[in-house]
């Protein structure tokens, strides 16, 4: 088992009703096998979308993964106050281990 973090970059488009006004959104880990976001997971929305550079610190990874992610898959979820919330596709994360 290793202890490792890596590291994502997503965007999230916000498309809101006419006359609501949303200012920040917050994304969290979804569908998850083992890890948790590090960073700022609330930023502010430009031009309907909100952009995020997150760690993903992964402890002792779970037995399923046995020393590598691959199978292992995630998801991201986003809310925000006055917007209906959303869950991203399906994705993996490639694990670089150094020696």
């Amino acid at each position: 088992m290793f202890a490792n973090e890596s590291s994502i970059a997503a965007d999230v488009t916000v498309l809101d009703d006419p006359g609501n006004t949303i200012t920040a959104v917050t994304v969290a880990l979804g569908e998850n096998p083992g890890g948790s976001l590090c960073g700022t997971t609330t930023t502010n929305v430009a031009g309907h979308v909100a952009h995020f550079t997150l760690g993903v610190d992964f402890g002792v990874l779970p037995p399923t993964c046995a020393g590598s992610l691959a199978g292992c898959t995630y998801t991201l979820t986003a809310t925000a106050v006055g917007a209906v919330g959303d869950e991203s596709e399906h994705f993996t994360i490639t694990l670089v281990v150094s020696t």
